[in-house]
């Protein structure tokens, strides 16, 4: 069982995930998760779904660039 009959607390998980990746905080793995579902062409409310978002504001504002650079790549089979 993950982390045994009682879980362990988030400070155990920072600890651990400090001493190997220290300049990065283990936030910038939930950016990356969101990224690679964007990239991934994963609709944005499913998306905001699973980020647990609000709203879709706040999906939109955080990743919103993310699906303007999608556009730009699927327009580009006119070319």
């Amino acid at each position: 069982m993950f982390g045994g009959p009682t879980p362990y607390h988030y400070s155990h998980y920072h600890k651990k995930f400090k001493a190997v990746f220290t300049d990065l905080r283990i936030h910038d793995l939930r950016h990356s998760y969101a990224s690679y579902l964007i990239n991934k062409s994963v609709d944005i409310y499913l998306v905001k779904e699973l980020m647990r978002h609000d709203d879709i504001k706040q999906t939109a504002n955080t990743y919103g660039h993310l699906y303007t650079e999608r556009k730009h790549e699927l327009m580009s089979v006119f070319d």
